[in-house]
């Protein structure tokens, strides 16, 4: 469950966000929030002020999920009292922890922020390469219960906050909505991909497929292994801009390829860039590479003009010059004789 001070009297702490959650002791003031649904703001109390009356509104612990690599995050105000009086690291600090897998079932946890009033911590590439942002407001100490305001969104103030593992992708931060584009840089035209796999003690359990999800073909697939421990390598040449794919590694006795029956392990490089590495799972593992999305292989159509109806032409009255008769010189008259 976790690690536990050797002192038998004299120390008291307790549990991290995430096995709080996993336990369900307070799960009336905890909460699971996905930032890429919507964002949320709200307020804290330390597990050591839970039920406190007329603060049971407040969370204990928050959990933020949805994430691309399937991490969740946990945060809660960890409040140096009482029976969690000699907590050691982010005392009287909200503390961020990360778990995989099921948020109930025991898994491993890791700390990976302390904050303090008016500090973010910023987890890049949480979905579709869009950050989310875990911000501390405020920590009230001068109310009792002591209480911390925080505010969880998705958003972005820079272009390093916006990253995907596609390195023919050009990243960029639109300040004005907060949120990352990317856009093809066209510069892994006629470079290699290439898939490695390292089989195991036991080579023919593992399979593969790589299919492109935008065009639904399955591009290289691979089955039948027969050498352990041995590198196996499969290429194919980009054209133009990458796609996206999907890549699926089974294995038959569902134990992965590492590392309990040897180092196995599958790679993903484009060009000299490694975007994909792993080995270590149960009967099967899928990971998404490539393009963030199909619309980045559609060039921008060209604009559309609306059809220009010409106004109509009115003529400026004709006024006819004046007619000048020419004189009429009448001719003479010649009279006949008198007889």
């Amino acid at each position: 469950m976790g690690w536990s001070n050797a002192v038998d009297e004299g120390h008291f702490s307790c549990y991290n966000n995430a096995k709080n959650f996993q336990l369900g002791w307070y799960r009336d003031q905890s909460i699971s929030i996905e930032p890429h649904v919507g964002s949320w703001q709200g307020e804290l109390v330390g597990m050591v002020d839970y039920g406190l009356e007329g603060h049971k509104d407040k969370q204990i612990v928050v959990r933020v999920h949805g994430s691309t690599d399937g991490i969740d995050y946990y945060f809660g105000f960890n409040r140096a009292k009482g029976m969690h009086a000699s907590t050691g690291k982010g005392r009287n600090q909200v503390t961020i922890q990360t778990k995989s897998g099921d948020p109930y079932k025991p898994g491993e946890s890791s700390l990976v922020a302390k904050l303090s009033s008016d500090e973010t911590y910023t987890i890049i590439n949480f979905k579709d390469g869009q950050p989310v942002n875990i911000q501390v407001n405020s920590i009230n100490q001068q109310s009792e219960p002591w209480i911390a305001t925080a505010t969880v969104f998705m958003g972005c103030e820079s272009d390093s906050q916006c990253y995907d593992s596609n390195p023919c992708s050009v990243p960029t931060c639109n300040v004005d909505t907060g949120f990352c584009s990317f856009v093809d840089s066209g510069n892994c035209a006629g470079k290699e991909l290439a898939f490695e796999l390292k089989t195991d003690d036991y080579p023919r359990e593992t399979s593969w497929t790589l299919t492109d999800v935008c065009t639904g073909e399955q591009v290289k697939k691979g089955s039948g292994y027969t050498q352990q421990n041995t590198l196996y390598k499969e290429t194919l040449l980009i054209e133009g801009k990458i796609s996206r794919y999907r890549l699926t590694v089974v294995d038959a006795s569902k134990d992965g390829i590492c590392c309990a029956y040897g180092p196995g392990f599958y790679r993903v490089t484009v060009g000299d860039t490694e975007v994909l590495k792993g080995g270590s799972f149960a009967d099967s593992e899928t990971k998404y590479f490539g393009a963030l999305s199909c619309d980045m292989l559609t060039p921008n159509p060209p604009p559309t003009l609306a059809p220009v109806t010409p106004s109509p032409i009115t003529a400026a009255p004709v006024t006819p010059a004046p007619t000048t008769l020419a004189p009429v010189t009448p001719a003479p008259s010649t009279l006949a004789p008198v007889t």
